[in-house]
């Protein structure tokens, strides 16, 4: 008796038991339900059934329970399908016993209709034998023949009728090859030769029994979802798709229009539906696990949640779909004979209609290529590049031919992209000649990659930022020269879950997502020009960078966590590109061997060499007692340093200081008290004084060739340095909401202080004074970040004689005739203001 429990939410189907008489003799209409009754009928009085045709019984039992549940309307067409795809497995596992193949280390997988758990009436069942190398070596002839036995007892009819009809060709070399592949035929195979409809077919590879020997099942199957979900987008599946719907199409093309419909190769019939869906699964699902999916209705719903497919989309596919299936279903359980041909006109046109919104879904998803020609050298001059320059970039990329077996087809996918990659550069308002040289470094890189340009062929957004930061910055374009797969995440904006990493591959994705996150940052910048935005991001990516790291490294040495605080402008959730990072760690005790152990780790990690380089440069010089001090702080002791021993500069350094969350040793918020208790001493003023003198520089002429803008006076830190002593001089804080408005970022200090402002005496300055000096922090800035987008080097330095400081006022928009004479007048205005605002 077959009992298929609930599964997926879908019910099993009524039992014969639950049709009355006349139930049975309404559904005997259709021959094959008589016939098959016939035959449970007689099996019950017959006394010599033997082991295949108790087989045959068994599944014809099923069959009927199925027909009568699709001929009374008893169970919707997916429970249907499942239910005769549980059924289907129970049989070819008698086989499996009955054959003798359990007597060897082989699994059984199946594909098709009966893989997605979708089989219809009278469908063949798409099935492969895999062994280990081993059973092949020692018993290949034996296994040989039991593997033909157990495709007789599926295969086999007579008079008790035939159980299902198997189909092996799919297997590596097809029916040519040996009927048992081995698993290293299996992997070979597949992944020096395989092609993209295989790909396709594999989305829907299901274990079905054998292999008790684990590793066997699982390697097949962690080997066929590589083959199927590449861990990097890969959209030349749709250019071999297009090709195969084509050919597809063409051959159902004589069939006559008004009168003939074929329900499974017609435009927009099932096939249409499957090759879309597995399509779309192939090319995400490397990314986004939740696609890996072989049943087609959960697949819709999975592109649907994922923003792949739109709800109006996925619900007309799964309703046509299944409608499409009720059809064939009724088609083929009449005599159980596979056809999918429908003759009744009122149907075929109502078919059709809905077959023409299919062939408009699809066809969203497979959009006709344009030939297009690469500009010349004489065009691209008239159009602002150097001649020359553009000469031989052209030239160089002609004779990087890509390497594929379609090297015609993709061909044209790279000149289209490069012909839509220079449109793009011009219209992004970058240095033309830096974003073609940057564009001939990534064709080199790229040359092997022939998927790659047709990916970015259907992404015209990527390309236009390619071209945006190829155009405006070499530090981003080498990068995506060098790594051009991170061109998959600036798609997908997801952050690989690290759970299911190891160690190296944890490390790996920090720092891919340290570079994806500076580049999206960057890019954002540059179009937007919003820096509280950019460095509110890239402190976030810290943070968590952070987090995830020290979680790792603790789960691996077996110990608990502890706390990180951040100092500097990433306490300060400042933090800018291609910064590195302040901090300290923080215990709430002397801390152990597993901890110093834990914190050389952290650091040893985070600094050293991973590809892309390393995950962050870190800066400890903040540390209590500077570079003395322990980068292991007790809590306890840090209060007590803070208290009666810190310099004010060191005071000054932890008013930036900020807890990492989802990490413990937590910052005590009674710091900022602590520190600000003890004001600031004539001689804390004095050493402060001295220390702005020796770390500030002269404001330059404007006809001088460099401008630090962090150490000039009037620049950043000497305006970072102002607002901190202003901090420091309001004494202890008396309520809960200064505690509240004091933040670690300049801008918080700003504010606080303007509200301490009309409340005290001890700011010669006006709040004026304080908003001009946050304006003028935040210009700097802005122009740091442009600096370090547009230059060479991540510092802060501006050499007005450079190509860098060209290409920093063509993008930024400055007047490169002015911009000297404004930067030297504001930075003179804002060390008045500074001066003034320190005076006593």
């Amino acid at each position: 008796m077959i009992d298929v429990a609930e599964s997926n939410g879908l019910r099993p189907v009524p039992e014969l038991t639950d049709y009355s008489a006349v139930d049975l003799a309404a559904a005997r209409s259709w021959p094959a339900v008589d016939r098959y009754l016939g035959l449970i009928e007689r099996a019950k009085i017959s006394s010599n059934l033997g082991p295949l045709q108790s087989l045959k019984i068994q599944r014809h039992v099923a069959w009927v329970r199925a027909a009568l549940a699709l001929f009374h309307s008893r169970s919707t067409d997916e429970e249907i399908c499942y239910f005769w795809s549980y059924a289907a497995e129970l049989n070819i596992q008698a086989a499996y016993r009955l054959s003798n193949l359990e007597k060897f280390d082989v699994g059984v997988f199946a594909l098709g209709k009966l893989g997605a758990e979708e089989l219809n009436f009278s469908s063949d069942i798409d099935l492969m034998i895999i062994s280990s190398d081993e059973v092949q070596l020692t018993a290949g002839s034996e296994l040989t023949k039991a593997a033909r036995e157990f495709v007789r007892i599926l295969n086999d009819v007579d008079e008790w009728g035939f159980c299902h009809r198997v189909d092996l060709a799919l297997r590596p070399g097809g029916n040519s090859a040996s009927l048992v592949p081995t698993i290293s035929q299996f992997e070979n195979h597949y992944g020096y030769h395989g092609e993209a409809w295989e790909r396709l077919a594999f989305v829907r590879f299901r274990h079905i029994v054998g292999g008790e020997n684990e590793s066997l099942v699982q390697e097949v199957l962690n080997f066929s979802k590589g083959f199927s979900y590449r861990r990097h987008l890969d959209y030349s599946v749709f250019e071999e798709l297009r090709i195969l719907i084509h050919r597809i199409r063409s051959e159902n093309s004589t069939h006559k229009a008004a009168e003939e419909f074929h329900l499974k190769l017609h435009p927009g019939g099932i096939r249409d539906i499957e090759l879309f869906v597995h399509a779309l699964q192939t090319i995400h699902g490397g990314r986004r696990r939740e696609l890996q999916t072989h049943r087609t209705e959960l697949a819709i719903s999975r592109l649907a949640e994922a923003n792949l497919l739109t709800a109006e989309e996925a619900s007309d596919l799964k309703k046509n779909y299944w409608y499409y299936r009720n059809i064939e279903n009724r088609l083929q359980a009449e005599n159980d004979e596979q056809t999918y041909r429908l003759s009744d006109k009122k149907l075929i046109l109502d078919v059709r209609e809905r077959a023409n919104r299919i062939i408009q879904i699809s066809n969203s998803g497979f959009p006709n290529l344009k030939t297009t020609a690469i500009p010349t050298a004489e065009n691209l001059a008239l159009r602002g590049f150097d001649k020359k320059i553009a000469e031989t970039a052209l030239e160089e990329i002609q004779q990087l031919k890509i390497l594929s077996k379609k090297s015609e087809r993709d061909e044209r996918e790279k000149n289209q992209f490069l012909a839509g990659f220079i449109d793009s550069l011009e219209k992004s308002g970058g240095d033309l000649d830096l974003g073609i040289r940057l564009l001939v470094d990534f064709v080199k890189t790229t040359r092997a990659k022939a998927t790659l340009y047709s990916m970015l062929n259907r992404e015209p957004t990527l390309v236009h930022q390619l071209a945006t930061l190829f155009g405006v910055s070499p530090w981003a374009g080498s990068i995506i020269c060098s790594r051009p797969e991170l061109l998959d995440s600036l798609i997908m904006r997801q952050t690989t879950d690290i759970s299911t990493l190891d160690t190296d591959q944890v490390l790996d994705s920090l720092a891919e997502r340290r570079l994806l996150g500076e580049l999206i940052s960057a890019l954002h910048f540059i179009e937007s020009k919003d820096l509280e935005s950019c460095v509110s991001n890239l402190t976030t990516i810290a943070d968590s960078i952070a987090s995830d790291l020290m979680l790792t490294i603790a789960r691996e040495i077996g110990c608990a966590p502890i706390g990180i605080v951040a100092l500097g402008k990433w306490g300060g959730c400042e933090l800018g590109l291609r910064s590195d990072l302040d901090f300290v760690f923080l215990t709430d005790s002397k801390p152990s061997g597993d901890q110093q152990r834990l914190a050389r780790r952290f650091l040893n990690r985070m600094t050293e060499a991973h590809r892309g380089g390393s995950i962050y440069s870190v800066d400890l010089r903040l540390r209590p007692s500077g570079h003395a001090g322990p980068i292991l702080v007790e809590a306890d002791l840090l209060n007590d340093h803070l208290k009666e021993k810190a310099a004010a500069w060191e005071r000054q350094s932890w008013l930036r200081a900020r807890s990492i969350s989802n990490l413990p040793n937590q910052i005590s918020p009674n710091v900022r008290n602590v520190i600000l208790d003890r004001g600031l001493s004539k001689d804390d003023e004095n050493d402060l004084a001295q220390i702005a003198h020796r770390l500030f520089k002269p404001i330059p002429t404007y006809d001088e060739t460099s401008i630090d803008l962090k150490l000039v006076h009037g620049g950043l830190a000497p305006i970072e340095f102002a607002v901190q002593i202003g901090v420091l001089r309001s004494g202890p804080m008396t309520s809960a909401t200064d505690r509240k408005l004091l933040e670690t970022s300049t801008r918080g200090m700003v504010h606080f202080l303007e509200g301490n402002c009309a409340a005290t005496d001890l700011y010669p300055s006006s709040i004026s004074h304080l908003r001009s000096m946050q304006e003028m922090h935040l210009w700097l800035r802005r122009i740091e970040q442009w600096i370090r987008v547009t230059g060479d080097t991540a510092g802060s330095n501006l050499n007005l004689g450079s190509s860098e400081f060209r290409r920093f006022v063509k993008t930024s928009g400055e007047d490169p005739k002015t911009f000297a004479k404004l930067l030297t007048s504001k930075l003179k205005e804002s060390a008045e203001i500074l001066s003034t605002f320190l005076g006593r």
